[in-house]
This record gives C-alpha cells, sequence and structure tokens, in this order.
C-alpha cells in the first residue's frame, strides 16, 4: 500500500511540474507547408469536354486504352472527382474550377499502373 502512495505521489508531482510550464516559443522564417501547384498534372484539354460529360459505367478509348468511369463523387477540396479504371489500374482525376480536369497523384505508387494521359 505503501509503494502505491509513493508511486501517486510521484505522478501528481510529474503532471502538475509538466503542466505548469509553458511550451518555449520558437520562430522560423520558412513555412511549415508549402502550396506548389504542379501543372504537368493537368490533362490535355481535348479530354475535358469529355471527363464533364462521362457517367459511371460509360467508357472512352485513351492510347489504344478503354477507360471506364467507375465512381464520380466531391472531393473534401470541393473539387468534381471521378475514379477512372483501365484493367485493374485505377487513377483519379479532378476538376479545379478554372483550371481544368487534373490527375491526383496516388498516394501508393505502383509500377503496373498503365500511365493513360502521356
Amino acid at each position: 500500500m505503501q509503494k502505491i502512495k509513493i508511486f501517486l505521489t510521484a505522478c501528481t508531482a510529474l503532471v502538475v511540474s509538466a503542466c505548469s510550464n509553458n511550451p518555449p516559443i520558437v520562430t522560423s522564417s520558412l513555412p511549415l507547408v508549402k502550396e506548389v501547384e504542379n501543372t504537368s498534372s493537368l490533362l490535355p484539354q481535348a479530354y475535358w469536354q469529355k471527363l464533364d460529360a462521362i457517367q459511371i459505367n460509360d467508357s472512352f478509348i485513351v492510347n489504344n486504352n478503354v477507360v471506364i468511369a467507375e465512381a464520380r463523387y466531391n472531393s473534401a477540396l470541393g473539387e468534381e472527382c471521378i475514379r477512372l479504371s483501365v484493367d485493374s489500374n485505377k487513377r483519379i482525376v479532378c476538376k479545379a474550377d478554372a483550371q481544368g480536369w487534373k490527375i491526383v497523384p496516388n498516394i501508393v505508387i505502383d509500377e503496373s499502373n498503365v500511365e493513360l494521359f502521356n
């Protein structure tokens, strides 16, 4: 019982001492996050009208590959997005207001992905 009291007292002292000190104030001349616009991911304008009108399960041909629209949704950023597939490869394209349709980079890189819009 005595060991429990000592342990609880030590824990309480640790918590009180940790909460009583403010974290140090630091400054930086560099931002933590820098947004960089990558225009190389924009799709050619020839496909914009097709993507505007495409419905789920519709398809079209790109570089001798049949591209199928699997899903259409709005992203958390408010962009209109479409999940496209060629065989088992999936890519997401999103429409930013004035910028047109762009390919969203994959989070996980799969070497077997087919590059559609070269």
